[in-house]
């Protein structure tokens, strides 16, 4: 049944006093109930984070993005595999600065939207986590930002593939594996013809070099990392790990 927001608010304030005191009662309990959770065990490859190879794996490219970037910085995340590369290896220091439309799974979408956070953030830093599929869809949207000068970074894992139908389709045979493989395009380049900045990278030891130019840069830059495709999402393992120890059937 629909409640009053006001009226909860309204009650809460009224409460202020004894609400403070619960919450400083408990603060160690709950202190100990954090502890207690990063002690544990997580569903992490953090190897992967750490991947020298080429291509660059995902969660090396993701994790270098967070490590550069400023803890208050807004990231978008597309739909595709790197969204849940995203998801799993990204650590959001605060509320609406991980934006994802996780379940709708709109290709492409991250792209403009993000030109509408960062015009309603001109203060915080944006940028987008997107893929080669999905600049196929709205890359063209790249060339707003550039239009005014918005200091977006665009970072496409380009793995040559519809990454997320690919890691399913190429078990089945190679018809479906070359159906769900795109050419390598040159995307640094396709940003520089529409006015932004374009940078490439092939070696994960760059990643790290790369994403502090772009930020310094303070224009809008697309980094083009070539990701490899063949990297199942992290989301299997954490599918299995929870069927061990979740109580629902």
């Amino acid at each position: 049944m629909p409640g009053s927001c006001r009226a909860f608010l309204e009650l809460l304030s009224r409460a202020a006093g004894a609400v403070g005191t619960a919450l400083s009662q408990s603060k160690t309990v709950r202190q100990s109930l954090i502890a207690n959770v990063k002690a544990r065990p997580r569903f992490y490859d953090l190897e992967n984070c750490q991947q020298s190879t080429k291509p660059i794996h995902p969660a090396a490219a993701v994790t270098a993005l967070r490590a550069a970037f400023p803890r208050d910085g807004i990231v978008l995340v597309d739909s595709g595999a790197h969204r849940a590369f995203a998801g799993h290896y990204w650590t959001a220091y605060e509320p609406r600065t991980y934006i994802s439309a996780t379940n709708l799974g709109p290709m492409g979408w991250a792209i403009p939207a993000a030109v509408g956070v960062q015009c309603a953030k001109p203060g915080r830093r944006v940028a987008v986590i997107t893929g080669d599929g999905c600049m196929q869809m709205h890359g063209l949207d790249v060339q707003t930002a550039a239009r005014y000068g918005l200091p977006i970074i665009y970072v496409v894992l380009n793995n040559n593939a519809l990454g997320n139908v690919w890691l399913r389709a190429h078990q089945y045979g190679q018809l479906p594996s070359a159906l769900t493989t795109i050419p390598d395009h040159d995307w640094a380049g396709f940003a520089r013809a529409l006015g932004a900045q374009g940078l490439t990278v092939e070696d994960p030891a760059a990643l790290g070099a790369t994403f502090g130019e772009a930020l310094a840069a303070n224009t809008t830059v697309l980094i083009d990392v070539k990701a490899d495709k063949n990297c199942p999402t992290p989301v299997y393992d954490f599918s299995a790990g929870a069927r061990a120890w979740s109580y629902h059937e």
